[in-house]
């Protein structure tokens, strides 16, 4: 192709960072390129099976720029377009969220590579139409990480359907064979599915421990995260798990700037448009970098990483992995008060299929489940402590990380408890016992008495909804316990909570990770939605705040949906401080709190809440919105750092102090049990910090397949547990434009 003009647009992921020049060819440089730098690379993830996401040729792919805005763009492409390969610009949104369409570009072999639009005006016309749904999770969040020996369990008092992943294996076999001799049960058998009429109550005798940890039973009959009419013509049946299941082949980059993307569509139209016939050279092309390491799936590239003796590459991939964040009501050494536990958690990640999107994601998915429990640790929190030492259990508020990637969280804090390394592991305990330090005893998963989850709770009518495991519910006590957790739920708060129906299972949430140690624990999880998810963009890149009524330029005005969730805070806490033996008619949660809360993850995490958690007053805080996406383990993340301090802030004991003093801030030689934080305090005055004891800790959210220790080796292939990794790359993803 003849390079006739100097044009030639670079966007790349940071500023010019991927293109070395110096002296006269930077000047050369400069006269040829504009340099932007707003795009979100498609990245490479891997499991134990396969790998998914995006990756460009090591050298980049080229293509000649093709405009997408409707179907018949496609259709011209696959039929009259010659100068493949093509760059593909996606700039209508619903065409680039029907999975179909992508999969009909990458059939034709015409395309090198995808660009999306996520400018302001696109997202603008997503929240505007209601009609529109996109999630690039699963119709069924999660429900991925099964034993082929699994059975997938849906029950009533009336009926019980048992869907068997693979009906010829010996778990399969041999509980069909137990089934099948079941008193009161008329059996419908049909390929894969096994309907049973139930006459009594009995047969859930049948789910023992070893039954529950070989089955999953939230999902078939219902999806969750529903199906969605995207455009006229076209409806996809389920959630489309591009994020979790497709391998795009090719690299794809979400644009963010308005401004580029219209630069972009100027110089198609004026030299690339076919009127009636295809265009002629000089014509705009593109060439994408986003080269992944990691290929194939997780056992590989995790097997290339342990014998790299690249010196340039020291992995290929990375476990995905965070911090989980949890701390205690009682704030006390006292280890009796931990051997009965109230359990008040949610969810701290949020994903999508672009890194580093912004605006950032999350907003209904994660951040109005953890922002109202924060605002009920910070009520629980002002109690004194001498009436909290008359309670009958203690309250543990943990927030899970990493839950996007099959529950790796919520997995490896049950895993820990089950095998007595929660919290702290054994080598460490004789360690510690060793050197006679005091230290938080050890908890087993049969220490929890009450799980209460709070999940996507800012899309109410007003109506929260109360939903339980049906298999448990049919243990007598377990039930009447979970009836007394609703009936407190029901009657302390300012907002109305309604059960579901016997038909409804359990939606996708941590608890389920405790139900499968077979253990039966009374348990709520409290959501906005009764059946499907009233979340039109679960775990896709529209799922930011804005479609939840938060404005970006409101810093004063107390929000609605903070007077909403602060309800829900109130309720929660109310609950807790009544179901754990307190008098819950004082508590009070605070809507500015909850304003601030949102403000600050949602909008600007420089704010004055999150500055006043920091040692300094002039700690720099980048001025937009925290990213929830987990990243990979050993590094962490501003959330979870963040959402520490906030919970040590809201449950420990304050002590006022000079930030000449601080390092007086920090926990003795003999004790374990206590965490420390020097803050600037509220007032933003050096000599009016506070230091921060509490029993808040952290723990790892990676995947107990990834354990590698003395007592445990890594299972990366395993089908128990999440084997979700993630691709090194060695330059920022990049895109040019040129003739």
């Amino acid at each position: 192709m003849k390079l006739w003009s100097n044009l030639q647009m670079v966007i790349s992921f940071k500023p010019a960072a991927s293109v070395e020049v110096s002296g006269k060819g930077k000047r050369t440089y400069q006269m040829i390129y504009e340099e932007i730098a707003h795009l979100s690379p498609c990245i490479r993830r891997m499991n134990a099976t396969h790998q998914i996401g995006c990756s460009s040729d090591f050298n980049g792919n080229t293509g000649v720029l093709h405009l997408i805005e409707e179907d018949a763009d496609i259709d011209w492409l696959n039929v009259n377009g010659s100068y493949s390969p093509y760059i593909a610009f996606f700039s209508a949104a619903g065409c680039s969220t029907v999975v179909s369409n992508i999969e009909k570009l990458l059939a034709t072999k015409k395309i090198s590579g995808i660009l999306v639009d996520h400018s302001n005006r696109t997202r603008n016309d997503i929240i505007d139409d209601e009609s529109f749904r996109y999630s690039s999770d699963r119709s069924c969040p999660n429900d991925n990480f099964v034993t082929q020996d699994s059975l997938i369990i849906f029950s009533t008092y009336q009926k019980l359907t048992i869907y068997f992943k693979n009906r010829e294996t010996s778990v399969a076999k041999e509980y069909m064979s137990l089934l099948r001799n079941q008193d009161g049960l008329v059996i419908f058998p049909t390929y894969q599915k096994f309907i049973f009429k139930i006459d009594s109550l009995s047969p859930f005798s049948l789910f023992n421990a070893s039954f529950r940890s070989s089955i999953l039973f939230f999902c078939r009959p219902l999806q969750w995260n529903r199906p969605r009419q995207l455009l006229v013509g076209h409806v996809e049946p389920h959630g489309t798990g591009s994020n979790f299941e497709v391998d795009f082949g090719v690299p794809v980059l979400a644009l963010t700037s308005e401004s580029e993307v219209e630069f972009i569509k100027e110089c198609y139209y004026n030299h690339n448009h076919p009127d009636d016939t295809e265009a002629e050279y000089p014509l705009c092309a593109m060439e994408l970098k986003d080269f992944m390491h990691g290929v194939k799936d997780t056992p590989t590239c995790m097997w290339r990483t342990q014998r790299t003796s690249n010196l340039e590459i020291s992995s290929y991939c990375d476990p995905i992995g965070d911090k989980n964040v949890w701390g205690f009501a009682k704030n006390s050494d006292n280890s009796s008060s931990y051997k009965s536990v109230i359990l008040a958690a949610s969810p701290l990640d949020a994903t999508s299929l672009f890194y580093g999107l912004f605006p950032r994601v999350g907003a209904e998915s994660v951040v109005t489940s953890f922002v109202p429990l924060l605002a009920a640790a910070e009520a629980i929190g002002k109690i004194s402590q001498k009436e909290k030492d008359t309670w009958e259990h203690d309250v543990m508020f943990a927030l899970f990380n990493t839950e996007s990637y099959d529950y790796s969280g919520s997995s490896r804090m049950v895993y820990d408890m089950m095998r007595g390394y929660f919290p702290t592991s054994k080598e460490t305990i004789k360690k510690e016992e060793k050197e006679k330090k005091k230290r938080l005893p050890q908890m087993n998963v049969t220490d929890i008495s009450y799980v209460l989850e709070l999940r996507q709770l800012g899309l109410s009518n007003g109506t929260y909804y109360a939903h339980v495991d049906p298999i448990s519910q049919a243990d007598e006590g377990t039930k009447k316990k979970t009836d007394d957790l609703i009936k407190i739920l029901q009657g302390v708060g300012p907002v109305e909570v309604n059960t579901v129906p016997a038909d409804i299972p359990l939606p996708p949430a941590s608890f389920q990770q405790f139900l499968k140690t077979g253990i039966n624990i009374p348990g709520v999880v409290l959501t906005d939605h009764e059946r499907e998810y009233n979340n039109r963009f679960y775990n896709s890149r529209y799922d930011f705040p804005y479609d939840l009524g938060v404005d970006k330029d409101n810093k004063t005005e107390v929000l609605y949906l903070a007077k909403k969730l602060n309800k829900v805070a109130e309720t929660v806490a109310k609950t807790l401080v009544s179901l754990a033996g307190g008098d819950e008619s004082s508590v009070k949660t605070d809507v500015t709190t909850v304003n601030d809360l949102l403000f600050c993850f949602l909008v600007n995490a420089n704010c004055s809440l999150f500055r006043s958690l920091q040692q300094k007053a002039d700690v720099h805080i980048s001025p937009i919105a925290i990213d929830l996406y987990p990243g990979v383990w050993q590094s962490d993340t501003q959330g979870s750092i963040l959402t520490t301090r906030l919970l040590a802030y809201f449950l420990g004991e304050k002590t006022a102090m000079n930030e000449t003093d601080k390092d007086d801030c920090s926990k003795p030689d003999d004790s374990e049990v206590y965490t420390y934080h020097y803050a600037i305090g509220p007032e933003m005055n050096p000599d009016k910090g506070i230091c921060i004891k509490s029993t808040v800790h952290i723990t790892a959210a990676v995947s107990p397949a990834f354990i590698d220790d003395e007592h445990t080796k890594p299972d990366w292939a395993s089908t128990k547990y999440s084997t979700w990794t993630q691709s090194q790359w060695s330059r920022h993803p990049s895109a040019s434009e040129y003739f």
